[in-house]
């Protein structure tokens, strides 16, 4: 069977994780037991077949599949043949359509921490190019992104992140604060956004205090797309990560930024401990930069890009100017499931994977 050459980052990992670096489709079958649509795809195939042979006046005997579905079923029965050369296996991508009716069910569930995971299709979404990646997806790779920072005995960057739910809620407050003319009795230490500074409203959260970087999920709503932001705290500047790289999108991306720019040094106002030689926190905008040079995405691959940029600021790396996007899915893939599953097997959580009540309750409410 050909094998997929990975790099020697994810080869490490994969190994760690206990998993052979074998091509896609032994690792799907092993891991994800994926059952596709056989009796659909035969059905769908079947019509098409009758109305051919009646617009044809009966046709000919022998079955013929129209061009375009041309024998899906081979290209199936090739999954883990040496012609296949490494491919990920033919599947049909529908969203609904993936799996047969009952058999998309994890039970029990996979806990991570922040949230519960039952459907294969979220491991299907994760694994597969031109699959969005979820608010779901983005919270959980940043949750364990910031357990690798907090837990590592020698961290080369301190850092921590946000989550989707911290996107929505400077969101909200900044449309309210433009709306009334920069009313700054918005921004007051009860608020939500005060709260994460802290190091609160999260599993596994840091004081921002305590950071040199606050890296954030950034949701472009009306674009459909996912971006990095960075904030350096120390340079008051934010750095914007975008894989999609236009001139219509990074106006897009910059102004999905300006929410952060403009409401967190008037929150960081309210914390002594950004205050320097006793003198008050500047409160004017932070600088919006936009790195450049970054690998560009050709597919809804967006989320896996964000995910990858940030885990290479925070391994230090450079991050590489060609991305194979379909080798960082894998990796992110079967180490979330060889992890989720181990945890089944030997029972092991860690303290900080009980949520708090607040946590349950506000992602609960940013989830109806």
């Amino acid at each position: 069977m050909g094998s997929i050459r990975l790099d020697s980052r994810i080869s490490r990992d994969i190994a760690m994780s206990g998993v052979r670096a074998t091509t896609y489709a032994e690792v799907l079958e092993k891991a994800l037991e994926a059952e596709l649509c056989e009796s659909r795809i035969q059905k769908d195939n079947t019509a098409r077949w009758e109305a051919r042979k009646a617009s044809n006046g009966g046709g000919d005997n022998k079955r013929k599949l129209p061009s375009n579905q041309h024998n899906e079923a081979d290209k199936r029965n090739k999954i883990g043949s040496n012609n296949y050369k490494g491919k990920k296996p033919y599947v049909d991508h529908d969203k609904d359509k993936v799996y047969l009716k009952g058999k998309d069910k994890i039970v029990p569930p996979f806990r991570f921490g922040v949230e519960d995971v039952a459907t294969k299709m979220w491991f299907h979404k994760l694994a597969y190019p031109g699959q969005c990646l979820t608010n779901s997806h983005l919270d959980i790779i940043f949750y364990y992104l910031r357990k690798k920072g907090k837990y590592a005995k020698e961290p080369k960057v301190k850092f921590t992140t946000t989550d989707c739910l911290f996107f929505k809620t400077i969101h909200a407050l900044y449309e309210k604060f433009v709306a009334q003319k920069k009313d700054l009795s918005l921004i007051t230490a009860q608020h939500a956004i005060a709260d994460y500074i802290r190091g609160g409203k999260m599993l596994c959260g840091s004081p921002w205090h305590l950071c040199d970087h606050v890296l954030f999920i950034i949701h472009m709503e009306t674009e459909s797309h996912w971006i990095l932001g960075r904030l350096n705290i120390e340079e008051r500047r934010m750095y914007m990560y975008n894989s999609l790289s236009i001139a219509m999108k990074d106006s897009a991306a910059i102004k999905a930024c300006q929410p952060f720019a403009v409401l967190l040094p008037h929150f960081f106002a309210l914390f002594d401990e950004f205050k320097k030689e006793n003198k008050p926190v500047c409160l004017d905008p932070f600088e919006v930069v936009k790195v450049d040079g970054l690998p560009q995405q050709t597919s809804n691959d967006c989320g896996c890009f964000v995910a990858s940029f940030a885990e290479y600021f925070i391994d230090m790396k450079p991050i590489p100017p060609i991305f194979d996007v379909e080798k960082h899915r894998d990796r992110l893939a079967v180490l979330f499931y060889k992890y989720a599953h181990m945890k089944e097997v030997d029972f092991i959580d860690s303290e900080d994977e009980a949520p708090p009540k607040d946590y349950v309750h506000n992602h609960r409410q940013f989830n109806s």
